[in-house]
Formats: structure tokens, sequence, C-alpha cells
């Protein structure tokens, strides 16, 4: 019996068939979606998320595992990098040019890299 909030009485089947569309569901748009594909397969997401559908279909996780896997992969081959590795590119080309303009420009005395309030005074006349 699946209780999905505390306090929540389960209702017919506990929720077990919401919860089957549910992670299938996200296994489809693990599938689609560039950018969640590489956050999942970068962390345990994917992995946790096959558990779930093997326990929840009654399948065998193994076979679960490879039809998601192969499906997963092969897309992701086709599609090439996602936006999140050229954004996280980009933070780093970001980060070494602040670093760079850092140490050209010495702070003034007193102050922090994020001063804001004092910032606006001066920019506020």
């Amino acid at each position: 019996m699946i209780v999905l909030s505390e306090g929540q009485e389960p209702v017919g089947d506990g929720g077990l068939t919401a919860a089957k569309r549910a992670v299938l569901h996200l296994l489809k748009r693990v599938r689609d979606c560039p950018d969640l594909r590489f956050l999942m397969l970068q962390t345990e997401g994917l992995s946790l998320l096959l558990q779930a559908a093997a326990e929840l279909t009654g399948k065998d996780f193994e076979s679960v595992v490879r039809k998601w896997t192969e499906v997963i992969v092969k897309v992701a081959l086709q599609q090439g990098p996602s936006r999140i590795c050229e954004l996280s590119d980009r933070i780093e080309e970001l980060e070494i040019e602040r670093t760079l303009l850092e140490e050209r420009e010495p702070e003034k005395p007193g102050s922090t890299k994020l001063d804001v309030l004092t910032y606006l005074q001066e920019t506020a006349g």
C-alpha cells in the first residue's frame, strides 16, 4: 500500500496505478528531454527511477534497466551534448574571466566582492 503524504488515507489500490503512471511518465520525460536526461545520467536518479519502475510494474529489474537504458542512451547519442553541458562550459569560461578581472583590479580596502549597498550608493549619486 502506498501512502502519498502523511495523514492521507490510501484510495483504491493505494495509489499504485498513479505511481506506475508517474514513474513511466518520468522515464519518458528522461528519454525525450536532453537536460533532464543529462542530469539523470550523471546522478543516481535514473537508477532509482528504474528500480521504482521494476517494483511497480512487477517486472524483472534487469529487463527494465536494459529496455530503458538502451532507449535513453540511443536517444542521447543521436542528440549530442545537451544545453546543460553547454551552460556548464559557459559558466566555467565566465568564472575564469571573473578571476582574471579580479586579479587585474584589486579590491578597495574594506569592500567585499559583492558589496551591493556600496554599489547602489555610488551609482545613485
